[in-house]
């Protein structure tokens, strides 16, 4: 409801009335910047609440979607498909010779190999895809709306070439650089399963 703060009381030739309206412009302006600290208070919770929301959806180390969004989303995709809505295509990518990575050169250098995939990942498929961490070396992502079963193969094509690069990792690091590989298995709805269950298993 907007308030009108500007308009205030005049002043009167009445020495009583000129003291009221003056306590009562008064009163006005106190309310008045009382309304605005409210909002102010109001659009920063806003703001606390939609960054919470987005951390709890995220994984934390590399930003992606994490597993409980992915799961989510994916039984969202699915009900839309079943109702008659556009098709849709499941990743599931695995990190190759990670482990090896971890023994080998420290967890620090396996984080920031995890990192430049999901980044790598990201780039690879459109802005409205979903690219999430399940854990570990386990990654996915979800394609939708998918018009074709070919496309699916034609975004594994674009994530191995996207993810072909050597990660850089720096002069401080035990190695220079390593170069990741990727395993990706794919499911497309409803040729490889009916549910998000069985789709997950069929790309894993």
């Amino acid at each position: 409801q907007l308030r009108a703060f500007e308009r205030r009381a005049h002043g009167g030739a009445v020495r009583e009335i000129d003291a009221l309206a003056t306590d009562f412009n008064a009163l006005l302006d106190e309310v008045q910047a009382r309304e605005l600290e409210l909002l102010s208070r109001h659009a920063a919770l806003q703001s606390d609440h939609e960054s919470l929301a987005r951390q709890a959806s995220r994984d934390p180390l590399t930003g992606v979607a994490n597993r409980a969004h992915f799961e989510r989303c994916l039984r969202e995709s699915v009900a839309r498909a079943a109702a008659g809505g556009a098709g849709l295509g499941l990743l599931f990518i695995d990190a190759d010779r990670f482990k090896q990575i971890n023994d080998e050169y420290g967890h620090e250098v396996g984080d920031r190999v995890l990192i430049a995939l999901a980044q790598r990942l990201r780039s690879a498929v459109r802005e409205h895809d979903l690219v999430a961490r399940l854990g570990g070396d386990e990654f996915v992502v979800l394609i939708e709306p998918l018009r074709q079963a070919e496309d699916a193969w034609r975004v594994v094509q674009q994530i191995e070439a996207a993810v072909r690069a050597p990660v850089a990792l720096g002069p401080l690091a035990p190695v220079a650089g390593v170069t990741p590989g990727v395993s990706i298995g794919v499911a497309v709805y409803p040729e490889h399963g009916d549910s998000a269950e069985a789709l997950l298993r069929a790309a894993d």
